[in-house]
């Protein structure tokens, strides 16, 4: 009994990590865009500057 009951702690345990992994990936994204953004916005300023 108790060897399932820790299996079934176990269990849930990863299920949480899990959940928690998929809610943050949204925000990953998002940073990454703006990140991108960003960058892309610098190098156009750089570009206008050096011509």
């Amino acid at each position: 009994m108790s060897q399932t009951m820790q299996s079934i702690l176990e269990t849930l345990r990863e299920l949480k990590d899990s959940v928690a992994r998929q809610n943050k990936r949204p925000g990953e994204y998002w940073d990454k865009l703006i990140c991108a953004l960003i960058s892309a916005a610098v190098a156009a300023l750089t570009g206008l500057l050096l011509s």
